[in-house]
């Protein structure tokens, strides 16, 4: 019975993984407008590009790419890259709710299905935002200061990845921290520039 369960697990994210890659490399949407600012820092930090950097966006997320496409110069490369992240939050919601209604709504979401073809720092923030989010609630439920401050950590590196994720991180401290101890509110915003400051 357990080998089913997780044979059975196995299949379903071999083939949410190449479901998503076979529609990242066939599709003509390249999913974010912000991809040439991307893919551009990120050649740049490959040495792959003739031109100087130029983006209006974090450069963390190219300098991230660039190391992936010094292993691989090739787009296709960058793209397996982000569907395998994407795959990965996957199983970490299937993780953590146990669920495979859950499992496969994530999978059939327009969302993930409009980001795996993108170049950018999304997919990298939206897997720390996930764990921030998991700490969180782990500090939640025991009050340990380890999970407060990791939970910062985890906020403070999405934005790293992805700018607008501040406003995800306000949003998250105006629902979250609504009648908690103002220690700890002060507590996850020095984790969270600590990290986000890097």
């Amino acid at each position: 019975m357990f080998l089913d369960k997780n044979f059975k697990l196995l299949f379903i994210f071999i083939l949410i993984f190449i479901s998503l890659f076979t529609f990242a490399v066939f599709t003509i949407n390249f999913g974010s407008v912000d991809t040439s600012d991307y893919l551009g820092v990120a050649k740049g930090f490959a040495n792959l590009s003739q031109s100087k950097m130029r983006s209006s966006h974090t450069w963390i997320a190219g300098l991230v790419l660039g190391q992936f496409l010094k292993l691989v110069p090739s787009i296709y490369f960058l793209k397996f890259i982000n569907v395998f992240v994407l795959t990965v939050i996957g199983l970490l919601i299937y993780y953590v709710t146990k669920s495979y209604k859950t499992l496969w709504l994530f999978a059939f979401s327009p969302v993930v299905w409009f980001n795996a073809p993108a170049i950018n720092g999304i997919q990298f923030a939206s897997f720390f935002i996930f764990f921030g989010y998991i700490f969180f609630k782990k500090f939640h439920d025991g009050e340990k200061i380890k999970y407060l401050i990791a939970s910062g950590v985890s906020f403070g590196l999405a934005n790293l990845f992805w700018d607008s994720s501040f406003y995800l991180t306000l949003f998250f401290i105006i629902s979250f921290f609504y009648k908690k101890e103002s220690k700890y509110l002060f507590l996850f915003l020095i984790a969270f520039m600590a990290s986000s400051s890097i």
